[in-house]
């Protein structure tokens, strides 16, 4: 026997879509975007009301390191102590 149990919510149209279509696009069950936030509601007991978007330079930043030519030419570090002795 199953402990599940089903929540019933009234929300925008528009945002259950949207929802639905970036969680199909990241491949996981919009149930478990929900899931996931409801544990860590639970745990932290706080409510998080933020959707900061990264900014322009940021997201910039996170394309060139995604970027398959970047990837290939950056430097590879063995240990941790060894990136630190050349980040100083």
């Amino acid at each position: 026997m199953s402990n599940d149990t089903t929540l019933t919510i009234k929300l925008p149209k528009k945002l259950r879509d949207d929802a639905k279509r970036t969680a199909r696009e990241l491949g996981v069950p919009l149930t478990t975007v929900v899931t996931n936030h409801l544990k860590q509601f639970t745990f932290e007991k706080e409510i998080i009301l933020s959707n900061k978007r990264p900014s322009k330079e940021m997201r910039e930043a996170i394309r060139e390191l995604r970027d398959p030519k970047y990837l290939k030419a950056a430097k590879r570090y063995a240990a941790f102590n060894e990136l630190l002795t050349d980040a100083r």
